[in-house]
């Protein structure tokens, strides 16, 4: 059994300061989608089309705040889907990370029943923090905790 070697250092990209890429425009299966990246920054824009909830505008954005922060954001508006999405992330040491993530999902859904179809506003909230903890032992390379909470509801 062979093991792969990994890529030289001098080879990966500099995570403090994403690569600079000119604007760029690509196809996706609900359609286009609109890049961009510069000075430690990511935003992606795509409208979409989808028979379940019609026609919107999504997108994401990343920031990185020096070598020890980042945060970013996901958004969906449309029709009858809006979406929102916030991510923070923080190295508290070189061997420790937290990251704390909230959103909210809001559709306007048909649900078919044997009875015809309903009209219907579904709700889901969340939430989760992680904490990691790099060990370096071998196998056991991390630890980490997970807690998501999350609930679901109809208004």
């Amino acid at each position: 059994m062979s093991r792969r070697k990994p890529p030289p250092a001098s080879t990966l990209p500099d995570l403090d300061r994403p690569n600079d890429l000119p604007s760029n425009l690509s196809v996706s299966p609900n359609g286009l989608t609109f890049g961009n990246s510069l000075d430690g920054k990511r935003v992606v824009i795509n409208p979409e089309y989808s028979d379940q909830t019609g026609f919107g505008v999504g997108g994401a954005a990343a920031i990185s705040f020096g070598k020890v922060a980042a945060g970013g954001v996901v958004f969906n508006v449309g029709e009858r889907k809006k979406e929102l999405l916030l991510n923070a992330g923080f190295q508290v040491t070189d061997a420790q990370r937290f990251v704390l993530t909230i959103g909210q999902l809001r559709q306007y859904l048909n649900i078919g029943f044997v009875s015809g179809l309903e009209k219907t506003e579904m709700i889901q909230t969340g939430g989760g923090a992680s904490y990691q903890f790099r060990l370096e032992k071998g196998w056991l390379n991390s630890a980490e905790n997970q807690r998501l909470p999350r609930r679901h509801s109809q208004p």
